[in-house]
């Protein structure tokens, strides 16, 4: 069995969120939020997007959804210091999720997500929202990070992450890691769009859910 077809057959959602929607367009740059109504409800919403590509189709949406309640920053440190098309309520940065040598060298722009929440001045806050597509770097960069609580100190609410399913190893470290820190898989669809044959994209969406529910 292929990577692709096991991680198309398992890892399966093991929760159901009776409000997850779409927020975004088909296709790529939309994503599955549990709950998105309720953003509209908390002080100080607070939502990290990495990887737009300059795509802020999701930010856009995700905009209209909530107003200025939420507080949108966006991180891609591959199209330059302030892409044009930037809509003006996104805080952009150019810096992408990163640990090892390559993130400690003077000026990297690879920043473990602990570090951009203290340079941004975050700490206290809670980050409702988490986007990630890195290109294949999640499930180098993610799990040590989900490991050492850097999920649970940052009260991460949910994450909409996609994976590109090339090295099983790594994925399932990366997927073990998300359960290990109660984090319940709620959405999962494959990017038909982008997945090429050797190769399979898969969207995943995680909420956080209380020691219960694991009992």
């Amino acid at each position: 069995m292929s990577a692709a077809t096991f991680f198309q057959e398992n890892w399966e959602p093991d929760f159901s969120c009776s409000w997850e929607r779409r927020v975004g367009r088909p296709g790529d740059g939309g994503k599955w939020l549990c709950d998105p109504h309720k953003l509209t409800q908390v002080p100080e919403c607070l939502v990290y997007s990495f990887g737009s590509k300059n795509n802020f189709d999701f930010e856009d949406a995700l905009h209209r959804e909530v107003g200025e309640r939420c507080d949108i920053h966006s991180f891609d440190h591959t199209i330059g210091q302030s892409p044009s098309s930037t809509p003006a309520f996104v805080r952009f940065h150019p810096w992408s999720l990163g640990i090892g040598a390559k993130a400690r060298l003077l000026n990297s722009p690879l920043k473990s997500l602990t570090e951009i929440v203290a340079q941004l001045r975050h700490w206290g806050r809670t980050l409702h929202v988490l986007k990630i597509d890195v290109e294949g770097a999640e499930a180098d960069v993610l799990p040590s990070m989900l490991d050492d609580g850097s999920f649970e100190r940052l009260k991460v609410q949910q994450v909409q992450l996609k994976i590109r399913a090339n090295n099983p190893q790594k994925l399932h470290r990366l997927l073990r890691s998300f359960r290990n820190a109660g984090y319940a898989i709620f959405h999962k669809e494959p990017d038909t769009q982008l997945s090429e044959l050797s190769i399979l994209r898969v969207e995943y969406s995680f909420v956080k859910l209380t020691k219960a529910f694991w009992q």
